[in-house]
């Protein structure tokens, strides 16, 4: 009876030990609490997060798990997410017309715009450049990654530079009076923050 007991149980036993070894090690799920949590996949690696911004995956290639900044500046950046970071709508984005220029230009009125630039130049020499025509270099604290904040001699920020990767860089300009100095300055402040870890 005893024997018959055993081999009874033996199997209920053993089956115990395989269903908890299979789920006592894992860790429950944590919640998502970053902001890619909500992204909507667009295929071909390319998400897009719910303020609107396209992220790119880098090449296959590389080991890395970094997004990339595109050549797509109006596609990646797009007028939801920008209208989002200046708390104001964008009529319009246009795109360089010219071939090798990176650019897309966000129309806040029939005239007034911001426009993204990338470029594939040494940041460095860029702010040297600057500092030659009589310009200030300067940093901000608020701004989390290699940037310029470049100030004309009048005191108006001319434009700002947010360096990827050596010899890549994007940059902010606007026309006369799309933005007020601190509307500019807070705008690459939610940028940088929003593109600090990409290249």
């Amino acid at each position: 009876m005893n024997q018959n007991r055993l081999s009874l149980y033996l199997p209920i036993f053993a089956l115990t030990i395989i269903l908890c070894g299979a789920g006592c090690n894992s860790e429950p799920p944590q919640a998502a609490t970053d902001e890619t949590s909500q992204s909507v996949d667009l295929g071909d690696g390319k998400t897009q997060d719910p303020d609107g911004f396209i992220r790119f995956p880098g090449e296959p290639s590389r080991t890395d798990k970094s997004y990339y900044i595109v050549e797509d500046l109006c596609g990646q950046f797009t007028s939801e997410f920008i209208a989002g970071l200046l708390g104001r709508p964008v009529i319009k984005t246009e795109p360089s017309p010219y071939p090798g220029l990176y650019s897309c230009s966000y129309y806040l009125s029939e005239n007034e715009y911001v426009m993204i630039n990338l470029n594939y130049l040494d940041l460095e020499r860029q702010k040297h450049g600057h500092e030659i025509l009589g310009r200030t270099v300067k940093t901000d604290t608020s701004i989390p990654m290699n940037h310029a904040v470049v100030y004309q001699e009048d005191g108006l920020i001319n434009e700002i530079y947010f360096g990827l990767w050596p010899g890549k860089y994007l940059s902010l300009a606007r026309s006369g009076h799309a933005l007020n100095e601190q509307e500019y300055l807070d705008f690459a402040i939610k940028l940088g923050n929003k593109i600090k870890d990409c290249k």
